[in-house]
């Protein structure tokens, strides 16, 4: 039987890869707004606007559809619920 010894410079490659990757993770989670709206296509009919925490599983997002601006609500194990955001005209204030 063959037995393979794992060398020392494999092992440090490996450990060495797998910390760049749980870094770029890290910088990616921590600014997640920063890279969606650079990530998006540019003249998109969708548009990005920004996310809300309101309670600790549970964020709502908002989005501008052809115009329209709409709130997702999303989080945990709840069904996310679409809601349009509906302009007030100056006659409505």
């Amino acid at each position: 039987m063959s037995t393979s010894f794992i060398d020392t410079s494999s092992l440090l490659i490996v450990i060495i890869f797998l910390t760049v990757l749980v870094a770029v993770r890290q910088i990616i989670v921590s600014n997640p707004n920063t890279f969606r709206k650079h990530i998006g296509p540019n003249g998109g009919r969708i548009t990005f606007c920004e996310t809300y925490q309101v309670d600790k599983s549970t964020k709502i997002s908002l989005y501008e559809i052809d115009g329209q601006t709409y709130a997702i609500l999303h989080g945990g194990a709840k069904t996310p619920n679409l809601f349009p955001i509906n302009q007030l005209s100056k006659l409505d204030v």
